[in-house]
C-alpha cells in the first residue's frame, strides 16, 4: 500500500519500520526523531523545550 501511494500524507503517517527500510543508511536517532516527532525520546523533548 505505502509503494503505492507516494504521497505526502503517506509519508507523515510512515512508521519506523518503513522508514529504516527505504533509509537504511540513515539509521540515526535525529533523523527519525525530525521524521517521527511523536517520538518521546530524551534528545529530542531537549531540543524542543530548550526555551
Amino acid at each position: 500500500m505505502l509503494q503505492q501511494s507516494t504521497s505526502t500524507e503517506c509519508v507523515k503517517s510512515a512508521s519506523t519500520e518503513y522508514i529504516n527500510r527505504v533509509h537504511q543508511q540513515s539509521t540515526s536517532t535525529e533523523y527519525i526523531n525530525r521524521v517521527h516527532q511523536q517520538s518521546t525520546s530524551t534528545e529530542y523533548i531537549n531540543r524542543v523545550h530548550q526555551q
